[in-house]
């Protein structure tokens, strides 16, 4: 076994916050998922019909929020709850990484709106606004606007709490309070989410804080869990086992406890998940992920009219393939002008901020 640099360290101690890039690969595999399955959609789920993976595309949210438990675990364990200053800093920083291209996201859609006379049609009302300015659109019944945005509201929610999961999670010098959170969490989801509405459907209201805390809870005990492990071909072998079970197993908290699984896994992994998820080209991917997640919606409205207009939403499995692959490639090319044009720019101006703003604040 190797030393996976940036993730060995005692819990408890101060973990180093180095990259780590299969981790960042595996976004990349979330965010096309998700796309993917849209996409799809819009040609007439032609794919999924044919290939069930397709289908259940919308479990790529659920490895967003169990890798979220875990990066900012591994990140942020102990600098965020060192004091009321430091928890400022994270949520700051926090705010910096989603909120600049979710407004943006958000202006795109009203100006696109706006031109073609659709306010306050369907699930274009002027009177959501104010929640998706204050990121709690994912507290209402119904989505509307930017519909995957309302994840972001709820990552919100768990950056809020999130000293709360590491008082119960990761302080604790015995494994049994951990195992106990993570177990009710997984089985409020259960209960309110998935016995209610399903995985898919549970991004709102009590089935949408469910799912978050559960899963970010996950990630977090993850963390808690493999901090001190080394890396190994063995974890390869587990997460690809795990990643495929997803796709596997009937019931949903199996598919939940098995993304629980991956994601850990793929942290401590050594061979070829390593390098394929660390491969240039999947964490480049991974880095503009968030911004494939963010501006897929807005593109898809327009490339929807496009598929209507040519007939492309009725197109035979392998016909539909190509027409998502070609749609996929323009998402990912708009995803990168919106990292590297709004993303960054926006972020490193927060950043430069940050010192003179929690100066002002420092207790």
């Amino acid at each position: 076994m190797t030393t996976n640099p940036g993730f060995v360290g005692a819990v408890g101690a101060a973990a180093p916050a180095g990259e780590i890039r299969q981790l960042t690969g595996l976004r990349a595999v979330a965010a096309l998922m998700v796309l993917i399955l849209h996409l799809d959609q819009i040609c007439g789920n032609a794919i999924a019909a044919a290939f069930r993976p397709v289908a259940l595309g919308f479990l790529g949210v659920d490895i967003f929020f169990v890798l979220s438990g875990f990066i900012l675990a591994h990140v942020y364990a102990v600098t965020a709850t060192a004091s009321a200053r430091d928890y400022g800093i994270f949520l700051w920083r926090r705010f910096a990484r989603i909120y600049p291209l979710h407004i943006a996201m958000l202006a795109v859609l009203f100006v696109m709106v706006a031109a073609r006379g659709l306010l306050d049609t369907n699930f274009w009302n002027l009177s959501d606004l104010p929640r998706h300015l204050l990121l709690l659109q994912a507290w209402t019944h119904e989505l509307s606007w930017n519909l995957p945005a309302w994840s972001i509201s709820a990552e919100w929610a768990a950056y809020v709490c999130f000293p709360a999961f590491i008082v119960l999670i990761v302080r604790p010098t015995n494994i049994l309070l951990p195992l106990i959170v993570a177990a009710v969490t997984m089985a409020a989801f259960g209960v309110m989410g998935i016995s209610q509405a399903g995985i898919a459907a549970s991004f709102s209201g009590t089935p949408a804080a469910s799912r978050i805390a559960c899963e970010f809870s996950l990630g977090v005990l993850g963390f808690r869990i493999t901090s001190s492990m080394r890396v190994s071909p063995w974890a390869d072998a587990a997460a690809a086992g795990a990643f495929l079970s997803i796709f596997l197993v009937p019931a949903g908290l199996l598919q939940i406890a098995a993304i629980a699984v991956v994601v850990p896994a793929v942290a401590l992994s050594a061979g070829l998940v390593r390098r394929l998820l660390a491969s240039r080209i999947c964490v480049g991917l991974g880095i503009i992920s968030y911004s494939i997640y963010m501006v897929h919606f807005p593109a898809i409205k327009v490339m929807q009219n496009v598929n209507e207009k040519f007939g492309w939403d009725r197109l035979p499995p392998a016909w539909s393939a190509v027409a998502v692959a070609g749609w996929c490639t323009v998402v990912i090319l708009i995803a990168a002008a919106g990292y590297f044009g709004i993303e960054r720019p926006a972020r490193v101006w927060c950043r430069k901020r940050e010192t003179t703003l929690f100066r002002l604040h420092a207790v």
